[in-house]
């Protein structure tokens, strides 16, 4: 008695941390794919803060800026509209569903990035991927927002609005960007004591940056080869 007490204690004391748990119907065969693509913004979080920390484009910085912002206003968003989420989850999301945090976050992400790479600013050197990655990009999107429903995580309702303001953010945060940040912003930023620190730039005026940062390490290789 006294050791299924003490395992009732445990396991009342344990919580769960939603943000990297999805619930799903293990007699659904599709249910675990839809669980594993619900996760993409996860996923694009971690390759967003690796690239801020690495790469230290102020470009990059503004997206993820952005991103931030468009969570904070689908926070904002779901405390005024207090919509709840379908009852068969409701017991396990307690949080509100209006609108759909994971469609704000895939649209706002999609839509930015389509449009950064449709007007030139992300260049490859195979131009066919200009094209090619924005249809991938809105996919993945709708995917992961097929997803939401999928697993009874949002009405259609809710990811629909989701889209709606995450495009919507995209679009505006992406002409904020070109219209004010780049123009007034990146340059005093880069030439500051806060940016020459920490290396901050603009590398969007160089055509096809892998081959020009293979190119420059290639040539500084040689450079110091020649100096032995």
């Amino acid at each position: 008695m006294a050791e299924n007490a003490a395992q009732n204690d445990v396991h009342s004391a344990l919580s769960v941390l939603e943000l990297t748990t999805v619930h799903y119907s293990r007699y659904d065969p599709y249910a675990l794919y839809f669980a594993y693509i619900t996760l993409t913004p996860l996923v694009l979080i971690v390759g967003f803060v690796t690239l801020v920390l690495f790469r230290r484009d102020m470009r990059t910085g503004s997206f993820f800026g952005g991103q931030l912002v468009n969570e904070a206003i689908n926070y904002v968003l779901k405390k005024t509209l207090k919509e709840a989420r379908p009852a068969i989850i409701a017991g396990v999301k307690t949080d509100y569903g209006l609108p759909s945090s994971h469609a704000q976050f895939m649209f706002f992400f999609a839509v930015f990035l389509s449009l950064a790479l449709l007007k030139g600013k992300i260049k490859f050197e195979w131009q066919a991927l200009q094209s090619i990655v924005p249809v991938f990009l809105l996919t993945l999107a709708g995917l992961v927002t097929a997803s939401r429903v999928y697993l009874q995580y949002h009405t259609t309702k809710q990811v629909l609005l989701g889209c709606a303001v995450g495009t919507g953010l995209g679009v505006a945060w992406f002409w904020i960007t070109e219209a004010f940040l780049a123009p007034y912003i990146f340059p005093m930023l880069e030439s500051s004591s806060i940016g020459r620190f920490f290396y901050l730039r603009d590398t969007s005026h160089i055509q096809h940056l892998a081959r020009w940062e293979y190119e420059n390490v290639i040539n500084d290789k040689k450079r110091q080869s020649k100096k032995k």
